[in-house]
């Protein structure tokens, strides 16, 4: 098959496509990864260029720094989002134990992610990541079921006494 391929095409084939056909005949993943692994190239490509350049403008050194400066400022932001849900997760353990209880307490139901983020007052892009952190910490349980959210057995609150 291979052979075929390149017979059509004849001396425009280079080594390194060769290889990316061998390796596409090899039947495994066929990734960007594999592909760079296989070639022994680095798969790191500068993306401020092509993005400027797909979104119709210019490259400019001026236009590549504001793209590499954004890029550096959203993954800054995004380490402290990161240190800021692990310091949510434990702080905020046993009181989301206790709003789930009394949530399942008040409707019967557990709370959706979104009413229990409410509850709690979290960043809306932090809790998809808090409430994992919760559940895995063992302060909450949870089913694929919808509103299956509840406190860890051994962290369930006494019930609230009558007012």
């Amino acid at each position: 098959m291979i052979a075929a391929s390149v017979e059509e095409v004849g001396s425009a084939v280079t080594v390194p496509q060769l290889r990316v056909l061998v390796m596409a005949t090899d039947h495994s993943p066929l990734t960007l990864s594999n592909v760079a692994e296989g070639l022994a190239v680095h798969n790191w490509t500068p993306e401020p260029t092509p993005q400027l350049v797909w979104g119709g403008m210019t490259p400019t050194p001026a236009a590549v720094a504001g793209l590499v400066a954004d890029k550096a400022a959203r993954r800054a932001r995004r380490v402290e989002e990161a240190a800021d849900v692990a310091v949510i997760a434990a702080r905020d353990g046993v009181a989301a134990a206790v709003a789930v209880a009394r949530i399942v307490e008040d409707t019967g139901t557990g709370p959706t992610w979104t009413e229990l983020r409410a509850a709690m007052g979290w960043p809306r892009r932090a809790s998809r990541e808090i409430i994992p952190k919760l559940l895995q910490a063992g302060w909450l349980t949870s089913t694929t079921e919808h509103r299956s959210l509840r406190p860890e057995p051994r962290h369930t609150p006494t019930p609230r006494a009558e007012d």
